[in-house]
């Protein structure tokens, strides 16, 4: 079944447009970032770090997927934005901090909603 899904994933990843390719990032961040809390209640170092480091991983690539000439005013904030995430995520990993991992938690939720909405704008 763990295949099926997989290869589900891949496919859906190779045929969305760019505005889902991005709302998927924010899916996979977000459950990454959950993984991580659960690891976190469980005492599980490991289960913690290293989903927290995927999300991590996610984040970065979304700010450096930023184009911030052409995207001005609001690409700067969104990078800012994404660099206080990463370093907030730093943060908590050191300090094994479930509250720093919701902060971005609720971010990325947040951001994720404006985004649909924005592609769903944007498709009609």
């Amino acid at each position: 079944m763990l295949a099926q899904y997989a290869a589900y994933e891949t496919v859906q990843a190779t045929t969305a447009n760019p505005g889902e390719l991005v709302l998927l990032l924010f899916e996979g961040a977000t459950r990454f970032l959950r993984q991580a809390q659960a690891g976190l209640a469980r005492g599980d170092a490991g289960a913690f770090a290293y989903p927290l480091s995927r999300a991590h991983a996610i984040i970065a690539l979304l700010s450096n997927a930023l184009d911030r000439e052409v995207g001005g005013e609001v690409a700067a904030n969104l990078g800012r934005l994404y660099d206080f995430m990463l370093r907030h995520l730093t943060e908590g990993l050191a300090r094994r901090s479930a509250s720093h991992v919701a902060q971005v938690l609720a971010i990325l939720d947040e951001l994720r909603d404006g985004f649909e909405q924005a592609v769903r704008a944007a498709a009609r």
